[in-house]
């Protein structure tokens, strides 16, 4: 199989993919440290011969060999610090021809979950773990996903009617924001499947999984196509963190 190529780039508030034809080692792993606006990270993402199963439990022998991300940087940090999020999260990556599979596993003692939210609502109020996905890599248009701790998620679309303009810190400009970016709450991703799972240990909450399934039509995705956006995140409300794994 193939491997898909992800990679950091300062579009947006997110990172940059190309599919290659080269053969990549499993268990790819990106270096915990902290990223810099300007550095370009790398993920190599292991194509998967049979996928996981979508239910929150992360035991498939599918993740054994999926691409890792060990840990997750203080939104908005544009300088190597070295500060790493207060909570650990570890994301896994891989895909097949016509999927993105994405999971996270998160510590956390103290999950803020009310149990009540439903399909598109304002999910990252309470804890949740989001993609953002640019599928073509051309700064115009992209996708956000949440899923919080019971599997419920929000799937919405941005557009960009002008050119993206951005700060000296590399963020969209409060101009483009309020008169040129687009919020479509009503788009859906179809087929999208995700999943959340809360993990108790010796009796006690120990934290929280999720598990997507992207369809990449849903997506604009471009097979062969220049750099592809995307970017990790989660947001831990008890510790009024949020945190991803490149600068926002």
């Amino acid at each position: 199989g193939g491997c898909m190529i992800i990679r950091t780039a300062v579009l947006f508030c997110f990172a940059g993919v190309m599919v290659c034809a080269a053969g990549c080692r499993t268990n790819s792993i990106s270096e915990p440290k902290q990223i810099v606006l300007g550095e370009v990270p790398t993920l190599m993402v292991p194509h998967t011969a049979v996928p996981p199963v979508i239910d929150g439990t992360l035991g498939d022998e599918a993740w054994k060999d999926s691409a890792v991300i060990p840990v997750l940087f203080p939104a908005w940090k544009t300088v190597d610090t070295g500060q790493v999020a207060a909570l650990p999260t570890t994301i896994r990556a891989l895909w097949d021809k016509y999927y993105l599979y994405i999971s996270f596993d998160c510590v956390d003692g103290d999950i803020y979950c009310s149990g009540t939210q439903k399909h598109d609502d304002l999910l990252y109020q309470q804890d949740v773990c989001e993609v953002f996905i640019d599928g073509t890599g051309d700064g115009r248009q992209f996708v956000e996903i949440q899923v919080n701790p019971d599997g419920t998620n929000l799937d919405l679309m941005y557009v960009f009617t002008k050119e993206a303009e951005y700060t000296e810190e590399m963020r969209l400009t409060k101009e483009i924001c309020e008169k040129d970016r687009w919020q479509f709450i009503e788009w859906n991703a179809k087929d999208l499947r995700t999943a959340g799972k809360r993990i108790l240990l010796e009796g006690k909450t120990h934290g929280w999984t999720v598990e997507m399934e992207i369809p990449f039509r849903s997506l604009r995705f471009d097979v062969g196509g220049p750099a592809w956006g995307i970017n990790f995140g989660r947001h831990m409300r008890r510790k009024n963190e949020v945190a991803y794994w490149a600068p926002v």
